[in-house]
Parts: C-alpha cells; structure tokens; sequence
C-alpha cells in the first residue's frame, strides 16, 4: 500500500471546506478509514471485482485504500444498508 494513497485518503477525512454537511464526507476519521479499507479488502479477498482499473497483481487492501482515496466506492452507514458488507461499489466510478 502506497504511503501516500493512505495520506491522501487521511487528507480527505479531514477535508471540510468542500463539505456540505457530515453526510458527504468520504470518511469521518482516521478510524473509519481503517475499517473501511479492511472492509473493502475483504470485499475483494472474497471474489468482490475491484472498481478501481489495471488493479491485476495488486493486493487487496492497496486496492481497497485507493479505491477510497479516489472516492471510487462509497461508505454506507449501519442504517442504510440491510445487510453487509456495508461498502457498496459505485455503478458509475469516476
């Protein structure tokens, strides 16, 4: 995992300027990042297809930090989903 793309996602967490409110902050502190990277990993470990493009060879969790610093798939909250996993890919990334 690139130092940087953890960084850039660290970044975004604490972004607020182009916040409008809590809700669309891609994640809310350096803990949910964590969670929700470990999340996304497991997501692909278990045969989930990476959004993000030329991630062949990469490991999961490099995949899944990216993924989220380029806001490529969305974090959804307890109660917004029925069921896990509660990281749902984007249907139009980018």
């Amino acid at each position: 995992m690139s130092q940087q793309t953890y960084n850039d996602l660290i970044d975004a967490a604490k972004n607020t300027n182009a916040i409008q409110d809590d809700t669309d902050k891609l994640v809310e502190s350096r803990y949910a990042a964590v969670i929700a990277s470990a999340k996304r990993a497991r997501q692909l470990i278990d045969g989930a297809d990476p959004v993000l493009p030329n991630a062949d060879g990469r490991k999961p969790l490099a995949i899944a930090v990216e993924e989220l610093a380029r806001n490529l798939v969305t974090i959804k909250r307890g109660s917004e989903v029925d069921d896990d996993p509660k990281i749902a890919a984007r249907e139009n990334p980018g």
